[in-house]
């Protein structure tokens, strides 16, 4: 999503924070860039409401590292 939908669309941060949410029982995922624009990805797995609320991406320009908000902050 980041390399084919975001990266040159939008300004990206470093940190990159996403929401999952439900929508027809399956998984959205949503960006913020807190400017003009929300994005939706809708993908073809179904919500777990074990899923985290928010999910952070670390870019480091070449690599994406996923990781739960609080491994980010530990």
């Amino acid at each position: 999503m980041i390399d084919q939908d975001l990266r040159g669309v939008v300004a990206l941060p470093r940190v990159i924070q996403f929401a999952l949410i439900a929508r027809h029982g399956h998984v959205t995922v949503v960006f913020d860039d807190h400017q003009e624009s929300i994005f939706e990805f809708d993908l073809p797995f179904d919500y777990q409401r074990s899923f985290p609320e928010t999910i952070a991406v670390l870019d480091d320009g070449e690599n994406q590292t996923m990781m739960l908000i609080d491994e980010l902050n530990a």
